[in-house]
């Protein structure tokens, strides 16, 4: 026995399957769209947490009168600040 298909359920089920399969891959396309989207606005998010993050830390340095790191050769002193009492005496020199 053999099977025959006529002709306009054959397209029609072409019709279908093609039509279907445009429904799939414009949803797997916005669905990459909405990823990407989403990624980079946590990027954003998390760049700008960092830069509050630091500009906190620059605030409480700056409170506090600033930070006194030892001179030595990977911390030279900024050349362009003029400060007469930069460098700290102690009582054992």
């Amino acid at each position: 026995m053999q099977l025959k298909f006529s002709a306009p359920k054959c397209r029609s089920c072409t019709l279908l399957i093609a039509g279907w399969s445009i429904i799939v891959a414009f949803s797997v396309l916005w669905n990459l769209y909405l990823i990407h989207e989403n990624t980079i606005e946590r990027a954003r998010i998390e760049a700008r947490t960092i830069f509050e993050h630091n500009l906190a830390y620059r605030k409480w340095n700056t409170k506090h009168g600033g930070v006194y790191v030892k001179v030595d050769e990977s911390t030279q002193p900024n050349p362009y600040l003029d400060t007469p009492d930069r460098d700290l005496q102690t009582v054992n020199g």
